[in-house]
Order: structure tokens, then sequence, then C-alpha cells
């Protein structure tokens, strides 16, 4: 098992491990991750960042979940968000990942904030990298953050849409 931003991870050589057990809910999360990083990769190489924005920022479909189910949401994306990232042929990167981390867990009700920061090195220039963090928490990218001041957040937390009038 490859451990991947302290997620174990599998590889094709420990496929035949048992600590993760294989079931449905498991493979559809991994097909809903590889879809959505797909989508983030498009986007990002093809839509102009600034309408972006309000993608980043859309309000949560329903009222925010916690405790319990919003812990498990969120380990349950990053375990697909890292899994899928590592079997696509693209190989996305901290931008895609966390877009598509967000996207999952604004369907699963967990309010999120996703991170922009920038650094430079000297024979390297300017570094970007993206993070995304459910309030104190960090779901995806955030072991490289303390490197990187923050240029902008966007965030969806603590925003849901108002209930439909009847």
């Amino acid at each position: 098992m490859t451990t991947i931003a302290g997620v174990g991870v599998r590889t094709s050589a420990a496929r035949r491990s048992p600590s993760v057990r294989r079931t449905p809910a498991l493979y559809l999360r991994g097909v809903e991750a590889a879809s959505y990083l797909t989508a983030a990769s498009l986007a990002i190489r093809f839509v102009p960042f600034r309408r972006l924005i309000p993608i980043f920022t859309r309000p949560l479909p329903c009222a925010e979940v916690t405790g319990p189910a919003r812990s498990r949401a969120i380990a349950d994306v990053r375990y697909a968000v890292l899994a899928a990232a590592a079997h696509l042929p693209n190989r996305p990167v901290c931008f895609p990942r966390a877009v598509a981390a967000q996207a999952m867990l604004r369907r699963r009700g967990v309010g999120t904030t996703l991170h922009y920061g920038v650094n430079t090195e000297p024979g390297r220039g300017l570094n970007a990298h993206v993070w995304l963090t459910a309030g104190d928490e960090g779901v995806v990218g955030q072991e490289a953050a303390p490197q990187f001041p923050v240029l902008a957040t966007y965030s969806n937390a603590g925003a849901s849409q108002p209930p439909e009038p009847q």
C-alpha cells in the first residue's frame, strides 16, 4: 500500500491485501472521483479562472452535515480522490484534486474552503499550490500548505441555500 497525503492508497502490488473492504459504494465513489477529477482538469485548462470562482463559492444544496457523518464523508472523499488521481493517466495534481474534492463534499453537505497559495524559489520561480479544508480539517493538499502563503480563499462553508417556499 502506498501512502499519499497520509492516506493509504492501494497500488497494483498491494491489491490483494484485505485492509480495505471493496464494496459497491467504494467503487462508485471511485468512479465519481475520477469523473470529477477529469471534469476539473478540463475546466482548469479551458475555462477562464474568473468563470470558475462562482463554482468554488456555490452554496451547499442542503443543510450542512455535522458530527460523525461529516467526518466519514471527508474521509471517504479524501480516499476516493487520492486513489482515483493515482490511477488516472493524466495524474491530476493539487488544483483538480481540490476542486474535485470540493464538488464531492458539496454534494454531501460539507462546507469547504479552497486555498490558493504561492511562493518563489530560487531557480524555479513562482510556484502555486491549492489545498482544500473543511473547517480546521485538511481534506487534500494540506501537507504542503505551510510552504505557500495564502493568496486567495474561496469558501462555500456556512452558505446553504434556503429551503424552497411551499
